[in-house]
């Protein structure tokens, strides 16, 4: 007689859905990243009449870009995936580097340019992806972890 393998079977059934609410931010978030790329990749610059801040050298510039249009493609593909573990692994970076964002933007505050738009529109966006992004992150991943075997 050959010993089988066990086969844990969850209680719950199989869940591998996407929150309606992580297509709405995916959503929200792509525009914001497009310009982001726009100014820092193309106008690198300008940096200083157009971001939320002067960056030097124009490289550094150019490779934040880079970033943020690479964040625009994954939150593309989060938008049309159907699976949660297709795009699972990619909000851990992303909450990650956003975080780092903040820290940074709390060390630097006064290298800011703090009345102009884009810094407002940054400092509010960063705030919501951050905690949006930890909620969903957490409430998604703690569902698979717990329910998907």
């Amino acid at each position: 007689m050959r010993n089988r393998p066990v086969v844990l079977q969850s209680p719950v059934a199989r869940n591998d859905q996407i929150y309606r609410e992580t297509k709405w931010l995916a959503a929200i978030i792509i525009p914001f990243l497009i310009a982001a790329f726009y100014i820092l990749y193309l106008r690198p610059t300008e940096t200083g009449e157009l971001f939320a801040w002067q960056i030097n050298p124009t490289m550094t510039a150019m490779m934040l870009g880079a970033i943020y249009i690479g964040g625009a493609y994954y939150f593309f593909r989060v938008l049309g995936a159907r699976r949660w573990h297709w795009i699972k692994i990619g909000f851990l970076p992303v909450t990650i580097f956003a975080s780092f964002l903040g820290v940074a933007t709390l060390l630097h505050w006064d290298r800011f340019n703090q009345g102009h738009i884009s810094f407002i529109t940054w400092a509010v966006l960063l705030l919501v992806t951050v905690s949006m992004f930890s909620r969903l992150k957490f409430k998604e991943w703690v569902f698979w972890q717990l329910f998907h075997f």
